[in-house]
Formats: structure tokens, C-alpha cells, sequence
């Protein structure tokens, strides 16, 4: 409202202008400069710091006439955006809610930092923070292409970055191509269109660089190929169970290829009461059983932030995980999972598994697209190509998971592709994917 206030200004009737600055004073600006630090969302351990502490900065700014209140509470607002800043994001820079929620985050830090820096001619400069550099660059770590983006956790698959935010970020930072994945100018609040207005030229002719990646701390890798025309990209994580919009998901990943997602994270499930609560788990969207983990003698990835697994990705881009600590399972001694992207285009999956006795392991594989399996062979077809999984010793199987889709209001049908084995103390499941476009 105070945007549309200051804009419109005596347009507006004098009886509803003050009705809604007495409405905003009783609802913000008292609850807020009596207790600033009561709310939950002031610690900064998620987007919600940014989106709340930046959304009062904005109100106090645009609203308030009483310096000494308008001072007190943007001293507070700026103590939790650090917090923001330097807890919602790892040392790298990544955000590990998903792109999403890193813009829904940054959108009212971004506003308020250039309002606060046009107010006090530069004194005051929220993106000189030393971190914002690499929180910046975030989004070009997860792109896939200009619609597509790696979508761990709860974030959709969607790139859509509102356009005052891409130029900002871009020209502070010299990203330009973060100029190439921007919005509808028009999409969103008036906050979001007013500030497109002002600090977007237009443009969106800006080169993609779509590159290889690894964000040590967030434990998440990016492995690109390009020849031809043609792209292949493995994304990977590793983490923890205990992640903010957390899925158990610890070694899981996605093979992109020429516009198309073969093998995914399966994206959110429906949000509802019992999906943030205790359930959260038993919908298989966020559960082991709709990611692209292994399950080891029967026993999935639970929750919880001591259920983890670390990344290492060598010179040469061969991605390793290691994830016993993922498995409450007695006596699993190794649990490792290895990811390569060749040169040709291919990738090989390698998982170890060592146990004091015998067990068994399922090897799944997550896929919104159509699927044929015969043997030890499993093709995921689309439009544009196939991915073909090869296997040793093993069989795949099909599984659509309809019921899930349905109750999560999905549009399409996730299929879990598996391939079972079983040991006396040890072993090694072997993959092979190797995609073909079809002829143009």
C-alpha cells in the first residue's frame, strides 16, 4: 500500500489514505518498534527474513513521518537482514530453499537496499554486504537453460527472475547473463512492476553461459556437455536431511539434456497442513521414495539433519558421494555413490554398498517422462530424444506412481524406473545413460 500511496498520491481520497496509514501504524509499525525481534521469521534462517524485514524496511521508508521511529525500527530491520544474509545462505552463496525461494527472499532486500541507498546517498548499501557477491551468482549455478533451472528441495523447475533484480545484481556484479533469465516486467506486485520501471532498459538479449559448477558448502555439483548443438547436464547434491523446504534426498540427481529433464527431482508436493507438519514424509514428494536415492535392505533416507552425506568433485568433474551416514541401517560399512559425465556426452552411475551380512538394494530412477524397459535396458523417451539406462546383473521395472500424482494435484504421472540387486557383504550397482537426439 505505501507504494500505491506515494504514487497516486492525492488521487487517492484523504479518508482512505488515512485509514490505511492508521491501519498499517496499528497492524506494523507498533507491533513491530515494540517487540522488533518477537517474530519468527527474524532469526534469518529462511526467505522469510528477507521477505518480512524487507517488506516493514519498505512500509517505515514509504510511510512513516517520524524520524526517531522511522530510525529505531529500520536498525532493527537491517540486524535481521544480516542475519538474513548470513544465515539463509551457505558461505558459497547458494540458497539451499531452490532459485524460487532465493528471489522470493531477495526481492524486498533488493527493493529496500536501493531505496536505503538512494535515501542516505550511498551510506547505507545492503549489497555491499561481502557475501552478496556469490549469493548473486546463485541462479546461474542452477540454470539449465533460460526456462529450466535444478530444482532440489520444494523449488519449482521454473527460471523467471523479475527484471529490476537481474539488472541490479548483473551491473553490481558483473553477471550479464543473469540479464538473459529475466521475467514478465509485468508479472507480480506493484512493488515488482514499479522497480522494473525504473531499473530494467528493456532488454533481454543477454548470452546464457550455461558452465560447469560446484558449491562446495551447499554440497551441490553442476556437470556440463556441449558439442554439436546439442547439451547434457548432470546436476548432483549431497547435504542433509534437515534442510530448509527439505526433501530426504541425500545423493540425488537429475540428467537434463537439450531442453528436457529425463530423470528429476520430482519437484513439491501439494502445501497443506500435513505437508508442514509432522507427515511432511509420508508424501512421497518429499520422501526417499520419490527422489533418485537408493533403498538399502528396505530401510529409505529419514529425516533429520545427522542423516547426511559429502561431495567431493575431482580435477577431471567426477562427482563423489558419500552417504552412509544416510542409512540407519546395522552394519553398512560403505555406501558410496559416484557420477560421471564423459566426454561423449554419457554418464556413468557407480554406487558401492559393503554390509556385515547379507542385504538388499533398490537403485530408482525418477521420471515425469514416458518410459520402456525390457531387460537390462530402460529408455526415457520424449520429443526431442531418448535416455537410455544400461545396467549390470540387474533388471529394470516400471512403477507409474498415479495415486501419489493425483493427491499431490499433479498434472502429469511420475514413474520410478528400478533395477533391484542383492549381496552377500558387498556390491556394486553399475549404470550407463547415454542419450540420442532424435534425426531433426
Amino acid at each position: 500500500m505505501g507504494f500505491a500511496l506515494r504514487l497516486l498520491g492525492d488521487r487517492i481520497p484523504e479518508e482512505i489514505r488515512t485509514r490505511v496509514k492508521e491501519e498499517v501504524n496499528r497492524r506494523i509499525f507498533e507491533p513491530y518498534l515494540e517487540h522488533p525481534y518477537a517474530w519468527g521469521w527474524g532469526d534469518g534462517g529462511s526467505n522469510w527474513t528477507g521477505v518480512c524485514a524487507g517488506s516493514v524496511g519498505e512500509a517505515f521508508l514509504l510511510l512513516e513521518d517520524d524520524p526517531e521511529r522511522q530510525a529505531a525500527a529500520l536498525t532493527s530491520v537491517i540486524e535481521q537482514l544480516d542475519k538474513y544474509v548470513n544465515r539463509a545462505f551457505t558461505a558459497d552463496g547458494a540458497s539451499l530453499e531452490g532459485l524460487s525461494y532465493w528471489q522470493y527472499g531477495l526481492m524486498h532486500y533488493v527493493i529496500l537496499g536501493e531505496m536505503l541507498r538512494s535515501r542516505t546517498g550511498g551510506e547505507i548499501d545492503l549489497l555491499a554486504e561481502p557475501r552478496m557477491a556469490r549469493i548473486a551468482a546463485f541462479p546461474l549455478v542452477m540454470v539449465l537453460d533460460e526456462n529450466t533451472c535444478v530444482n532440489f528441495a520444494d523449488a519449482g523447475t521454473g527460471v523467471s527472475i523479475h527484471p529490476y533484480m537481474a539488472s541490479i545484481l548483473a551491473d553490481r556484479f558483473g553477471l550479464p547473463s543473469l540479464k538473459a533469465i529475466v521475467g514478465d516486467p509485468m508479472a507480480g506486485r506493484l512493488d515488482v512492476a514499479l522497480f522494473n520501471l525504473l531499473y530494467w532498459d528493456g532488454r533481454g538479449d543477454a548470452a546464457l553461459v550455461i558452465d560447469n559448477a560446484w558449491l562446495a558448502d551447499a554440497a551441490v555439483a553442476k556437470r556440463v556437455f556441449h558439442e554439436d548443438g546439442h547439451t547434457v547436464v548432470l546436476a548432483a547434491k549431497a547435504g542433509h536431511n534437515a534442510e530448509p523446504h527439505n526433501h530426504n534426498d541425500v545423493g540425488s540427481f537429475i540428467v537434463y539434456a537439450d531442453g528436457v529433464t529425463y530423470l528429476c527431482d520430482p519437484g513439491p508436493g501439494l502445501y497443506s497442513k500435513d505437508y508442514f507438519s509432522a507427515k511432511r514424509y509420508e508424501n512421497l514428494f518429499a520422501g526417499a521414495g520419490g527422489h533418485s536415492v537408493p533403498v538399502i535392505d528396505g530401510v529409505l533416507q529419514p529425516p533429520g539433519g545427522r542423516i547426511r552425506g559429502t561431495m567431493e568433485v575431482s580435477d577431471s568433474g567426477v562427482i563423489e558421494i558419500a552417504f552412509r551416514e544416510a542409512y540407519p541401517v546395522e552394519g553398512l560399512s560403505e555406501a558410496r555413490r559416484r557420477l560421471e559425465l564423459h566426454d561423449d556426452g554419457h554418464i556413468t552411475l557407480t554406487d558401492s554398498f559393503a554390509r556385515e551380512e547379507g542385504f538388499t538394494v533398490r537403485e530408482p530412477f525418477m521420471t515425469w517422462l514416458d518410459v520402456e524397459t525390457e531387460g537390462n535396458t530402460a529408455r526415457i523417451i520424449s520429443d526431442k530424444g531418448v535416455l537410455t539406462l544400461t545396467v549390470e546383473n540387474a533388471v529394470f521395472h516400471a512403477e507409474p506412481l498415479e495415486e501419489a500424482c493425483r493427491s499431490n494435484q499433479k498434472q502429469g504421472v511420475l514413474t520410478r524406473v528400478f533395477a533391484d540387486f542383492k549381496a552377500d557383504e558387498a556390491i556394486t550397482c553399475r549404470f550407463e545413460m547415454t542419450y540420442t537426439a532424435k534425426p531433426e
